[in-house]
């Protein structure tokens, strides 16, 4: 979406030989306005250790995690467009380990499983901005532009400072503002490519630690009663250190005189670049810690009313731990941390088979209520996690399958859904703009229907196809925007043609197609970085059409 900048970020394209591309042409074209020569390196390593005993009256399960997991951005494109204006290298890494042990046994008619749970878990990530070839240029066209609108020129009128040439407005304004203070040219961000402009290092360690049991009862009249009980514990501490941050005396001049307002911490030594002109504020370092305990628990009652009807209503408390919000102005927003969700649901259901076990079909009516709801937003600089109050995900759920021969079978399944913000209670004023407003992703309508075939070629082979086709309807892809457009509705067609062979040997080889028709919708809507109203999307990913070999030996 493009805001009041588009015509100025064409321009800055047009020097270094970029086309600029809008968005309804990028969308159509799945284009971008990159421009950085950026990579990206990644490595996911796990180890799961099962260890089982069986013993006369009960069954011991012990189950060990460990997993390292690496992430390292380089060089990459921070203001998504076609100006050279900052990159972004970002490395982090993850190291998590979990132990857990269960004990399975039976009293009478109930079957228990209880056990404990614990885990570590480390987080840490370095984040570097380096200066691109526009930077200066873009940072002083900026400043510039504000100035001369301050004093009363309009957007498409102001005279700006911006390359290959002066205007004699931004000469005056040299003159005007830096001349009286020392100052002969801007230096708001590096002259140059490839300097630090801003580094930030972030860092979180987790521990988690559960007992639980778990109870099923089935008792003689076809009436199962499930009931569960957790106890959890979070204790999380991190921050953010501020390593670097490039320092303007002409941002700082500017900041001190007051003529922007008062920046929310530091003082007239505080080093300040063109961000703290643009409100993304030097923000001091910090350490937080966050604890939480809680009881969540699930009760579900079962009744088999005959051998291929039965229905259900359960109830159960959710739980998901809050924590150190790891972005650069957290201290400033005085937003370090952020508050527990809970969920709390009901579903009622009915599962049926029939035409000879030959169909199934599957009812659930659904209601979610959400309290301290987390989102996560972005801003165009930062990531952070916001608490938005309450909201609610209700609805139906219509499941069926039907094996019309030995050969064809298909399904079918349909969601109605309303899922929106209820009450935003004391929500801070940026995530205003929900309250009443579907969740993201959430349309009322959304269908999945499959199709598959399946012939023996002999004993121990066979072919097979399927095609499916999957609805989502019209719904908001983001929270982080207040003006987004919706998503229109889409429908999605994958199909494969494949081969099996059931020997001592297994093997399928198939042709696929996933979104055969290409179809192309936006997954979610970000702020563009020093672009002010203008948006960026990711997409969906295109036509894809390839060949899979599975083989268990």
């Amino acid at each position: 979406m493009s805001g009041p900048l588009t015509q100025d970020l064409k321009y800055y394209a047009g020097l270094r030989g970029l086309e600029f591309y809008t968005a309804d042409y990028a969308e159509d074209r799945r284009l971008t306005n990159n421009n950085a020569d950026s990579e990206e390196l990644r490595e996911d390593i796990g180890l799961t250790w099962k260890l089982d005993w069986a013993l006369e009256s009960m069954d011991i399960r012990a189950v060990t995690g460990v997993r390292r997991f690496t992430d390292e951005q380089v060089r990459g494109d921070a203001d998504f467009g076609p100006a050279h204006i900052l990159t972004l290298s970002e490395p982090a890494e993850i190291d998590f380990w979990s132990q857990e042990v269960n004990v399975s046994t039976q009293w009478g008619a109930v079957d228990i499983v209880a056990g404990i749970y614990y885990s570590e878990e480390t987080f840490e990530s370095n984040r570097i901005f380096e200066s691109d070839t526009d930077s200066n240029n873009y940072a002083s066209f900026l400043v510039t532009r504000a100035a001369a609108q301050m004093a009363g020129y309009s957007g498409s009128t102001a005279p700006v400072c911006r390359p290959p040439g002066m205007t004699l407005g931004c000469t005056a304004l040299f003159a005007t503002i830096g001349g009286p203070v020392g100052f002969t040219s801007f230096d708001l961000f590096p002259a140059e490519r490839g300097v630090k402009i801003i580094e930030d290092h972030y860092y979180q360690d987790s521990t988690s630690a559960a007992i639980f049991i778990h109870t099923q009862t089935d008792f003689e009249n076809g009436f199962t009663l499930v009931a569960g009980l957790r106890y959890s514990e979070d204790r999380k501490q991190g921050g953010y250190d501020q390593v670097y941050w490039y320092n303007s005396e002409l941002a700082q001049a500017i900041i001190a005189s007051g003529l922007i307002g008062d920046p929310p911490s530091g003082d007239a030594s505080t080093p300040r670049n063109a961000l703290d002109l643009n409100t993304i504020y030097n923000s001091p370092s910090f350490y937080d810690e966050y604890e939480s305990s809680v009881v969540t628990s699930t009760l579900s009652g079962q009744y088999r009313f005959t051998d291929d009807i039965m229905g259900y209503l359960t109830f159960s408390k959710g739980y998901k731990a809050g924590a150190v919000n790891l972005f650069q102005e957290a201290a400033n927003l005085n937003n370090t941390t952020y508050e527990p969700e809970y969920a709390r649901s009901w579903e009622l259901g009915l599962k049926t088979r029939y035409w000879d076990s030959r169909a199934q079909t599957n009812i659930a009516l659904f209601d979610t209520q959400y309290e301290n709801l987390q989102i996560n937003f972005f801003n165009g600089f930062n990531f952070f996690t916001q608490n938005t109050g309450e909201a609610l995900s209700r609805g139906i759920e219509l499941e069926n399958t039907v094996q019309f021969t030995e050969s064809l079978r298909a399904e079918l399944s349909i969601t109605w859904l309303k899922a929106e913000f209820s009450d935003l209670g004391n929500a801070p004023e940026a995530v205003r703009h929900l309250d009443g407003r579907q969740t993201p992703r959430a349309p009322d309508l959304s269908a999945v229907a499959a199709a598959t075939y399946s012939r023996p070629l002999s004993a121990n082979a066979g072919l097979y196809g399927r095609v499916a086709a999957s609805y989502s309807g019209e719904h908001w892809a983001s929270p982080d925007t207040p003006d987004e457009p919706t998503q229109g509705p889409y429908t999605l067609w994958d199909a494969a043609l494949g081969f099996q062979y059931y020997g001592g040997t297994e093997w399928d080889v198939s042709l696929f197609c996933k979104n055969c028709l290409n179809q192309t919708y936006r997954t979610i809507y970000f702020a563009a970085p020093v672009q002010e109203g203008s948006y960026n999307a990711y997409l969906n990913e295109p036509r894809q059409i390839g060949l899979s070999i599975k083989t268990r030996l």
